[in-house]
């Protein structure tokens, strides 16, 4: 072995994988082997970015047994199969995890230590039948249980047991390909749409949504002259109809970055991905509607510090955001199906239709300066990072450890 390093990133649109590409390009500066292991969404963005040395597919968590033992150490972003093949294998762990005040740990704390004992004498087929049967919310906790050192966007959720080895790192970016352009841009991004809760149909009908809430608008855009659309290739290449002055665009992940320094507005589901990207090169945000249950909980993440003037600082079309809370986060199916409702009304509803793109009205003005707006928005988002180095921070992690 050769100073080799595993990347790993849960299957979930874009979020999980967008990190590890950042983490990934911070290794490479470095000089190291760094190979990407993973599914679905996550394996064709880091497939596709051309940051790692090899890309291996893994449509089963055993299948991580066939890796073999090459490498020195692993960055695990969320995928927990990925955290417990590390463990069995004694390879150093450094798991990065964005949603970490997400979870629901509560209860937990106690069976915590009945888990890690179960896992110590289990082999790696039955951890994984184990952690298969968990909640989501557990199975973060178990993966954090099983790390070195943990690193989050924010400040850490942790319990008895984790309290002394997970730190805020801030936001896992990628900063490398930041560039002073002539922004004339509005980016509408909808990240890698297809996830556990979302198939292809649902992101087509999203994107018909998108197109219905934003066409009649975008032409009256402050300081824009171009408009482009992006995600996931699968979905941008099903798309049949679209206003002709939005471009299509399939960007990987460094285009993506690039189309940033050109952007005076992004538009995109709330996502802290997203988020914290397009504050790192100097576009302002604008939140379409929910297409999965976490994004209320992240506006209510990041506007939590906010006394007033919320809607002007964030301005967003949330669907759900007047019937969730920080302090009572729905379950999963319970969140989906309130936000496949509100889809199925905005469509049938010309009434409920009209509030949204009554709104779109108000970014006009919201987005008239778009500097102001963007330090606005970079001052919130700072109360709870530490910086946008957290990729960086993650990297030095891992190679101190190998």
């Amino acid at each position: 072995m050769n100073d080799s390093i595993l990347v790993g990133a849960q299957f979930w649109a874009y979020g999980p994988a967008g990190k590890a590409c950042a983490i990934a390009h911070e290794l490479k500066k470095s000089n190291k082997n760094v190979t990407f292991a993973g599914t679905q969404t996550s394996y064709q963005m880091c497939r596709d970015s051309g940051l790692f040395d090899k890309v291996i597919e893994i449509n089963n968590p055993l299948e991580y047994e066939r890796l073999g033992n090459q490498f020195n150490g692993i960055v695990s972003v969320m995928d927990a199969y990925m955290a417990l093949w590390a463990y069995k294998n004694n390879i150093p762990l450094v798991y990065a995890d964005s949603m970490s005040w997400f979870w629901r740990w509560t209860k937990f704390d106690n069976k915590a230590l009945d888990w890690i004992e179960k896992v110590k004498k289990m082999s790696f087929v039955d951890g994984c039948d184990l952690i298969s049967k968990l909640e989501p919310d557990q199975r973060q906790l178990l993966a954090h249980l099983l790390s070195n050192e943990i690193y989050t966007q924010g400040p850490p959720q942790t319990i008895t047991l984790t309290e002394n080895k997970a730190k805020n790192a801030g936001a896992m970016i990628d900063l490398n390909y930041i560039q002073s352009q002539t922004r004339d841009t509005v980016l509408i991004s909808l990240s890698g749409e297809i996830s556990p809760v979302t198939n292809l149909d649902m992101a087509l009908r999203y994107v018909d949504m998108v197109f219905d809430l934003l066409t009649d608008k975008l032409q009256k855009w402050p300081n824009a002259s171009r408009f482009v659309l992006t995600g996931n290739p699968m979905v941008i290449n099903s798309i049949k109809n679209h206003p002709e002055f939005i471009e299509l665009k399939a960007l990987n992940h460094s285009e993506f970055l690039s189309e940033l320094n050109r952007a005076v507005a992004v538009l995109i589901p709330c996502g802290f991905t997203t988020i914290y990207e397009s504050l790192a090169y100097g576009a302002p945000v604008g939140f379409l509607p929910e297409n999965h249950n976490g994004h209320v909980y992240e506006y209510l993440t990041i506007t939590k510090f906010l006394q007033k003037d919320r809607e002007k600082i964030f301005p967003e079309t949330l669907f759900t955001l007047g019937e969730s809370s920080l302090e009572n986060i729905k379950d999963l199916d319970e969140s989906m199906s309130l936000i496949n409702s509100c889809t199925d009304k905005y469509n049938s509803s010309k009434e409920y239709r009209e509030i949204y793109k009554n709104k779109i009205d108000d970014w006009l003005r919201y987005f008239s300066d778009p500097k102001s707006l963007h330090l606005k928005q970079q001052t919130q988002i700072l109360k709870m990072l530490p910086s946008f180095g957290g990729a960086r921070i993650v990297a030095d992690a891992i190679l101190k450890l190998i």
